[in-house]
């Protein structure tokens, strides 16, 4: 006998019983961490392994539909070149992941635009080294195209990401971060200089990312805690707690 349970909001769980397959319909685009308890006449054993189940379309990638964190860590692993640069966004396809390492701009959609179209082998892609978004809104087109594709993201060793980067890391639908990954971030501004933190709570400049963080799993509370963590002139570098807070990664 089993319990299978969906961790979406809130948790929510089905008793198959006995049975091997059951069937339903779940929209496309929807993605879920699903676990397996068994049980017997003395109660509840111990979860399965928790797998992310991401739903695609028939058009969409269909290397991942069942990404796990393995897979992720392994494609994190192995020497790779962190090294800085402050220049556009390249990503360098490599087996099965595909190297990020440069800024994001107007361009970055269409850039991962082809790497899907191009490269169906690619399930995950590393973020060795980002600087931050001079585009915020492509930022945020680009990643809500890795996250309908059901890519995976990870930074690795050494890797650094800051900024719209992190946005773009949190589009991952299993997500991984080295222990000596660097994770910063800050408010934004307006091109007047008038700083996120600064704008009532209900204000319609928020709601560009209000709208973004609940679509890839991650809670809005982070939101309001990257905007007090540092102005935009400056930057945070978020600890071992906040990442963990703020479920920065798949576990």
């Amino acid at each position: 006998m089993a319990s299978l349970f969906f961790l979406k909001t809130p948790v929510s769980s089905l008793d198959v019983g006995s049975q091997l397959n059951i069937t339903g319909e779940l929209r496309i685009g929807s993605a879920f961490y699903v676990a397996i308890q068994p049980y017997n006449a003395s109660g509840g054993l111990p979860f399965s392994h928790i797998e992310v189940l991401q739903v695609t379309s028939a058009t969409g990638s269909s290397n991942s539909a069942m990404l796990t964190i393995a897979e992720v860590d392994a494609a994190c692993s192995g020497p790779i070149d962190t090294s800085p640069t402050e220049q556009p966004l390249t990503l360098q396809v490599d087996g099965t992941r595909a190297i990020f390492r440069g800024v994001i701009d107007s361009s970055t959609p269409a850039k991962v635009q082809s790497l899907i179209d191009n490269n169906p082998e690619v399930k995950v892609i590393v973020l060795v080294y980002g600087p931050g978004s001079d585009d915020d809104e492509a930022n945020l087109q680009a990643a809500r195209l890795v996250n309908k594709a059901g890519l995976g993201t990870c930074v690795p060793e050494n890797g650094e990401i800051y900024s719209g980067a992190v946005d773009f890391y949190l589009a991952g639908v299993v997500r991984r971060l080295a222990d000596s990954a660097v994770v910063g971030v800050h408010s934004w501004a307006t091109g007047d200089n008038i700083e996120g933190a600064a704008l009532p709570m209900d204000d319609p400049q928020h709601q560009l990312y209000l709208d973004f963080y609940p679509e890839v799993g991650v809670p809005a509370d982070f939101y309001w805690f990257t905007l007090q963590a540092a102005p935009a002139a400056g930057m945070y570098n978020m600890t071992a707690e906040d990442k963990v807070t703020y479920k920065m990664e798949s576990m």
